[in-house]
C-alpha cells in the first residue's frame, strides 16, 4: 500500500528554521512512497531521517553554559525528560523551627565569589556539622571544584556544560572521584549588594541605591536546575541535591525518582538544617553503584533513574522514540505516519528554544 501525499497530515512549522523547514518538506515529499509493512516502516523512515540530517551525528550541536540557561529552558527541559517540579514549602514544609544558629557570615567583606568561597564553603561546613554531618571517617568530605569543568550533558541539538562551586563526597575519596559519587553540589552567589557593601567598606564607594540582593529566578535558578541534572547523570547514587546560597537567600534542591523539589526563600540556618537532614540520610560508601544496590530499590525506580541517564548522556531522545513506533498503529500506518511527523517537529521546536 502506499501512502498518498495528500493525505499526510499538516504539522506547525512556524519554530523551525529554514533549512529545517526544507528538511521536513522533503520528508514528507519522501513519505508519499514509503510502503507501508510491519517490518520495514522503521527502517526506511529512520534512512530518510538521516539522509535529510534530522537524525543522528549529521544534525549541528550547539554549545551552552550552565550560567546561560533560562529557568523557562531548564523547566523545559524537566519536562521533556517527565521530570516533576515541586515546591518543598508546600509538598514537605520544613518544621517551623527555630533552628541551630550557625552563626553570621558577612559577604559584603569580599569583593567577588571567588574571594568568598572558601570562607564561605568552611562556614557551609561547620554549619552542617552543627546539624549532626560528620565530615571525617565514615561522613563526608567538600571539595572547592569553582575552577573545574565538571560535566557535559546533551539533549537536541544543545550541548550543556560546566561544574560547581563545590561539592560533597564520601570521606576518602579524591577530588578526581566528586563526579561518580557526588551525594550533594554547592553554588555561591555573589550579589551586586554584596560588592556595593564591599566597595563602600575599602574603597569609600557610595551606593547608587540600585544594587539588589541576588533574585534565584531566571538564569540563576535555570543554572541551578541544569546543574543538579548534570550532577545526576554523572553520580552512581539515586538521588541528588543542590545548595544555592547568597547566604542571605537560599535554595535547596532535591532530585529523587522523577521528581526535582525546591524549597526557596530559607534563611541560612533553615538551609542548613535541610541540608543536613539530606546528608544524614545518603550512604557514605565511596564506592557505591547503582547496579551493586540494584536490588534494594524499586524496579521502577532504576528503570528511570537509567533512562534519564540515558538521555542526557547524549543518546538521541527523538530516536528513541521513533523507535517506541516500531510496534505501534501496526492496522493504521497513516497514524504512524502523523504520530512521527509531530515527534520531529517537537525536537525541533525543542532544538531551537536556545537561539
Amino acid at each position: 500500500m502506499v501512502i498518498s501525499a495528500t493525505r499526510v497530515p499538516t504539522v506547525s512549522l512556524l519554530r523551525t528554521t529554514t533549512r529545517e523547514r526544507h528538511q521536513l518538506q522533503q520528508f514528507r515529499s519522501c513519505c508519499a512512497h514509503i510502503v507501508v509493512g510491519r517490518d520495514d516502516i522503521k527502517l526506511k523512515l529512520k534512512e530518510v531521517l538521516e539522509e535529510h540530517g534530522v537524525l543522528g551525528a549529521k544534525s549541528p550541536v550547539r554549545e551552552l553554559a550552565f550560567s546561560k540557561v533560562s529557568s523557562k529552558a531548564a523547566t523545559s527541559l524537566c519536562a521533556l525528560l517527565d521530570i516533576s517540579l515541586e515546591d518543598g514549602n508546600m509538598m514537605a514544609p520544613l518544621p517551623d523551627g527555630p533552628f541551630l544558629s550557625c552563626g553570621v557570615f558577612d559577604m559584603g567583606n569580599y569583593a567577588n565569589e571567588d574571594s568568598a568561597l572558601p570562607h564561605f564553603l568552611a562556614h557551609i561546613e561547620a554549619g552542617l556539622k552543627l546539624n549532626g554531618v560528620s565530615f571525617n571517617r565514615g561522613g563526608f568530605t567538600m571539595y572547592d571544584l569553582h575552577k573545574e569543568r565538571l560535566f557535559t550533558i546533551t539533549s537536541g541539538s544543545t550541548c550543556f556544560s560546566g561544574g560547581l562551586d563545590a561539592g560533597i563526597v564520601p570521606f576518602g575519596l579524591s577530588k578526581c572521584g566528586c563526579t561518580r559519587q557526588l551525594r550533594a553540589g554547592i553554588e555561591v552567589k555573589h550579589s551586586d549588594k554584596h560588592k556595593a557593601t564591599y566597595k563602600q567598606r575599602y574603597h569609600g564607594i557610595p551606593p547608587t541605591g540600585a544594587e539588589q540582593d541576588v533574585l534565584f529566578t531566571g538564569s540563576v535558578l535555570g543554572q541551578a536546575l541544569v546543574e543538579l541534572l548534570a550532577a545526576f547523570t554523572f553520580a552512581q547514587v539515586p538521588s541528588m541535591a543542590l545548595l544555592l546560597s547568597s547566604y542571605d537567600t537560599n535554595v535547596f534542591l532535591e532530585l529523587s525518582d522523577g521528581v526535582c523539589r525546591h524549597w526557596a526563600g530559607l534563611s541560612f540556618d533553615a538551609a542548613m538544617f535541610k541540608m543536613g537532614e539530606y546528608l544524614k540520610g545518603c550512604d557514605t560508601d565511596r564506592r557505591y553503584t547503582l547496579d551493586k544496590h540494584r536490588s534494594e530499590l524499586p524496579a521502577e525506580t532504576v528503570e528511570n533513574i537509567e533512562r534519564l541517564r540515558k538521555r542526557l548522556k547524549g543518546e538521541s531522545l527523538l530516536e528513541e522514540q521513533l523507535n517506541s513506533l516500531a510496534g505501534e498503529f501496526d492496522d493504521d500506518p497513516r497514524e504512524r505516519l502523523r504520530t512521527t511527523l509531530e515527534l520531529i517537529d517537537t525536537h525541533h521546536a525543542w532544538s531551537s528554544m536556545y537561539v
